[in-house]
């Protein structure tokens, strides 16, 4: 099945500059406030919602740098990107660090996810022309989102829930998605019996949990998948480098909160009675969205069930171990973040992040199949 002609390379190339061209675009319209904002000062551009997280990722950097760490809730693994840029401009406030950092993952760092996500959709998909437009969708996602947030809320909501998508910010969000991309990538071009792979994998798997302890999650995804291949012992190559990568943040925790499972939002935070994690977050907010849009909510959820179990059957066809570990690890992400207290007090659309270029992907995956379907069906003559 050729589902229609592919893209020449040339095209490709062309097309991959354009969804460049599309995210400054979109970057645009929220730097230059063409989208109205409550969080964006108007003197400086790069400065969307940050929603807090910023400074205490820098007062971390700034410990680590002096050689004075204090206990924090944020992992280790962002501050310690923040570093090199703390190194060179010296900031004396956060402030002054925050704008300089967003530029740089907006402008620079988005731009190599586009190329990630390409690779990683070419080799899902087979098709170039497939690979681009799941590029496309992720990169004019944070418009959607805030179309879509902007129905059935305040502008205020829809400005925090689509201005991260874009990783103009000082937070760990592009960085662990981009990581999360990174991991797919080497998983999928990896020769096999070579340990040297091996080992890259584990240094990202482990870095992605020092960036975002919940990144476990897609380092479960793909071990289960590497042992359902009995890759025996480059599975155990990858744990081993992970957990060597991560043991900072278990020396870390066990030194400020007595145990090295014991993580800074459970001793810092104040939690509410039902805990971090509860059935009864996902319970309330489904309660209030049933009470904004009735019976759209579960229509929603039955044409995103079915759609994504479509795209994952057409990525399964072309990349078996690939669409277990992208499958598997949307499953666990948007399973966890649902009973999560802080997807309901912040913004559950910014804990998305790592996983919305795999979506976007399996969204590709449906126009694949259907593209094939209508390709295959009989042609009625007059």
């Amino acid at each position: 099945m050729n589902y229609y002609p592919d893209l020449t390379r040339r095209q490709f190339r062309f097309g991959l500059l354009a969804t460049y061209a599309l995210h400054l675009l979109v970057l645009g319209l929220f730097i230059f406030s063409v989208i109205p904002q409550v969080y964006h000062p108007a003197d400086r551009l790069f400065w969307l919602h940050q929603g807090g997280d910023n400074v205490g990722y820098f007062e971390l950097a700034r410990g680590i740098l002096n050689g004075d760490v204090p206990p924090s809730k944020y992992p280790l693994g962002y501050p310690l990107l923040l570093i090199p840029f703390m190194a060179i401009l010296r900031p004396p406030f956060q402030e002054d660090l925050l704008e300089p950092v967003s530029a740089f993952w907006g402008l620079v760092m988005f731009p190599i996810g586009q190329l990630l996500l390409a690779y990683i959709a070419r080799q899902m998909t087979g098709r170039r022309w497939l690979s681009l437009l799941s590029v496309f969708i992720w990169t004019a996602l944070p418009l959607v989102i805030y179309g879509l947030i902007r129905i059935v809320s305040s502008p205020e909501a829809a400005e925090i829930g689509a201005s991260h998508l874009m990783w103009a910010q000082m937070l760990s969000d592009g960085p662990s998605a981009l990581v999360t991309l990174m991991i797919l990538a080497v998983f999928l071009a990896r020769h096999e019996g070579d340990i040297r792979w091996s080992i890259l994998l584990g240094v990202l798997c482990g870095f992605l949990m020092l960036i975002r302890l919940t990144g476990a999650l897609t380092v479960v995804a793909l071990i289960a998948v590497m042992l359902y291949q009995r890759r025996w012992r480059d599975t155990a190559v990858i744990a081993i480098t992970a957990l060597i990568i991560f043991s900072p943040q278990m020396i870390y925790n066990a030194h400020f909160f007595g145990s090295s499972l014991t993580s800074g939002y459970q001793v810092l935070d104040q939690i509410p009675p039902q805990g971090l994690f509860s059935i009864s977050y996902l319970l309330e907010t489904l309660a209030e969205a049933w009470a904004r849009i009735g019976i759209l909510l579960p229509i929603a959820a039955i044409i995103s069930f079915i759609s994504g179990a479509v795209g994952l059957w057409f990525l399964l066809r072309h990349h078996r171990a690939g669409a277990l570990v992208i499958g598997l690890s949307t499953a666990l992400t948007i399973g966890l973040y649902s009973i999560y207290y802080y997807s309901w007090t912040g913004s559950l659309t910014r804990f998305m992040i790592p996983i919305y270029p795999l979506l976007a992907i399996i969204a590709a995956g449906v126009i694949g199949w259907l593209a094939a379907r209508f390709e295959n069906a009989p042609v009625r003559s007059d």
